[in-house]
């Protein structure tokens, strides 16, 4: 669960207030930048009590992502309302860099800050410079935070020490970011003329590439996190590692493609030689793992599982008993039509109309599907999620897989499942009462099953069902899958 009330603290140039930004545009909490409340026009400080009372009044509010470097009863109020501290401890090395660039870039634009003030040339060479004050105050600054951090963690505040940046290329669908505040994100160039530059280049090189899918965006972010310094994250290793591989920083690589599909990219000689390249490698499923361990030793080949929003999709009670029963299919990749052609057939034939039968799916134009099948496409998530909590069985026939989207969302709204036994479905879904799984290619088997929830529908052991769900899909909650995503990167940052 996101945080309400965040406190961002470090020395000059540490990136906090670029982190809050980013903060505040994945999570929607407002972003207070505490300097806003400080500064006058013509670099003129305010009193210490208005101070002190903005800062007071601002932080009364029930959301928030604060920056500053403010010590004393400022950082006091600061840490006493945030439900999460993250503190930058970058090193100087680090922050004087920054420093530089981000002042010289100012004063050359006539950039606009705080109360309409400008840093200029000739105040970066005054005395009283950033430039000297920056460096010159930063150990202090560091040792400031170590002492006032403490008794706040003691006293049960969550502490997030940050001592590298880290750079993650992301796919946007992921929510994985949303629980790592503390990763700057590779994207893909966002001008048109960088992005023209970008699909030419790639024109040249994509024959070499024998990813599948990697299209000119996809090549764009390889090529920034080839030349970004320190560890990197590439979260889809099947779309996003090619040039990567070239990097001289450590690099953690995640695959999603089950091990038959990976098999189909490159040949074995080609793995063995790409595989290595990366530091360290996270994959989704236990055949995933044992996919990688014929290429790379086992130390570096770590099995994290795929995570769910517990929040946003999560139960809103059990179906009314006087409602139609929904049988719910969701997805389209890998996923075994013949298979669900049977089981609607079936269905059909035992229930006629007092069962409904709905697919929500990207592919509603290329498939014939069942006339008692009711087709979805291009829902919103909110939609989504009612449609979740009012099934009373979620249908997965599938051809293969790792993690599933569709499988963890139901499970989190309370929902059974009927699924494939296949691929990484087992690790997921779990041995209780919160998924029957089938044979693969068994439509009669995925009948009965979905069948005997239609039959528990309203009964007790249909709420066990539900209950089981929800608690199986906890497990992968975010939060949890975000911390194991931390013991890699401290691993990326001990080998650098």
């Amino acid at each position: 669960m996101t945080p309400n009330r965040i406190a961002l603290v470090g020395p000059v140039a540490s990136g906090k207030t670029t982190l809050a930004a980013e903060i505040a545009t994945h999570t929607g909490l407002p972003h207070l930048d505490l300097d806003e409340l400080f500064w006058r026009t013509n670099w003129t400080p305010v009193e210490t009590e208005i101070f002190q009372s903005r800062v007071r009044d601002a932080l009364t509010a029930e959301t928030w992502i604060a920056d500053g470097n403010y010590s004393g009863p400022v950082g006091e109020m600061l840490l006493a309302r945030a439900e999460l501290a993250i503190w930058l401890d970058l090193p100087l090395r680090t922050c004087l860099p920054r420093l530089l660039k981000r002042s010289f870039q100012r004063a050359a634009h006539g950039q606009e800050l705080f109360a309409g003030n400008r840093e200029t040339f000739r105040h970066l060479l005054a005395r009283d410079s950033i430039l000297f004050w920056g460096p010159a105050h930063h150990r202090r600054h560091r040792q400031r935070w170590q002492h006032c951090l403490a008794p706040a963690r003691a006293h049960g505040l969550p502490v997030l020490r940050l001592v590298r940046p880290r750079a993650v290329a992301p796919c946007l669908r992921d929510r994985l970011l949303d629980y790592l505040p503390e990763a700057h994100r590779i994207t893909g160039p966002q001008s048109s003329t960088s992005q023209k530059i970008a699909a030419a280049a790639h024109h040249l090189v994509r024959r070499r590439c024998p990813l599948p899918f990697y299209p000119a965006e996809h090549f764009a972010t390889d090529w920034r996190v080839l030349a970004r310094r320190g560890p990197a994250h590439v979260l889809y290793g099947d779309e996003q590692f090619w040039l990567s591989r070239r990097r001289s920083g450590p690099t953690t690589v995640t695959y999603h493609q089950p091990p038959t599909h990976l098999a189909r990219f490159m040949t074995a000689a080609g793995w063995r030689k790409l595989a290595p390249r990366a530091n360290q490698i996270i994959t989704l499923a236990p055949d995933q793992q044992e996919f990688f361990c014929d290429y790379l030793p086992a130390d570096r080949v770590h099995l994290i599982p795929h995570g769910i929003d517990t929040d946003a999709f999560a139960p809103a009670g059990l179906p009314q008993p006087s409602s139609r029963p929904l049988v719910l299919t969701v997805g389209w990749w890998l996923r075994d039509w013949g298979v669900l052609d049977t089981v609607h057939d079936q269905l059909h034939r035992r229930y006629g109309d007092d069962v409904e039968l709905l697919v929500v799916t990207r592919q509603a134009n290329q498939h014939t599907w069942h006339p008692a099948a009711r087709v979805l496409e291009g829902i919103s998530e909110l939609t989504l999620t009612q449609l979740y909590r009012r099934a009373t069985a979620v249908l997965l026939p599938l051809t293969d897989a790792t993690a599933n989207n569709a499988l963890l969302e139901a499970l989190a709204c309370g929902t059974p499942v009927v699924a494939t036994d296949t691929g990484g479905i087992p690790h997921y879904a779990g041995a209780g009462p919160a998924a029957i799984l089938t044979p693969p290619g068994d439509g009669l088997a995925a009948t009965e099953a979905v069948d005997k929830l239609l039959i528990e529908f309203s009964t007790a052991d249909h709420a066990l069902r539900r209950a089981a769900a929800r608690e199986r899909a906890e497990l992968f909650s975010w939060p949890r899958i975000a911390d194991q995503i931390r013991a890699i990167y401290d691993l990326l940052e001990a080998e650098q």
